[in-house]
């Protein structure tokens, strides 16, 4: 197969994004060579509401009640003492959570964030 970079336009925002190598190779691998994305990478986050994700904790400052997630796939999240599940009161850098993106007022956010196990 042969496999290049290639420039697509976000069907919901219109921006412009590199469909790279490395995921045309993924998706060959997992038998889905005929997919070509038609959402950014914000956009297919957006679209995932209600999947959850597993990250770990970049950092989170419970005086300010702010930090960020650190997705599977390297790219940060945010995450508001709002968006913590019941009875969670803080996060731990290095922690792994659970949890889902919604799209704010200021960008993809994280709610539901649960730790996984002990920590």
């Amino acid at each position: 197969m042969n496999f290049k970079d290639t420039m697509r336009t976000c069907e919901t925002c219109g921006r412009n994004f590199i469909f790279t190598v490395e995921e045309q190779r993924r998706l060959y691998k997992m038998g889905k060579q005929d997919y070509e994305p038609k959402l950014c990478s914000t956009c297919r986050e957006i679209d995932d509401e209600g999947v959850k994700l597993i990250g770990q904790v970049k950092w989170y400052n419970a005086l300010k009640g702010y930090g960020f997630i650190a997705k599977a796939d390297r790219s940060e999240v945010f995450v508001h003492r709002t968006g913590l599940a019941d009875g969670v009161h803080d996060l731990f850098e290095g922690q792994e959570v659970e949890f889902e993106v919604r799209q704010s007022a200021k960008g993809p956010e994280a709610f539901n964030v649960a730790p996984i196990g002990e920590y």
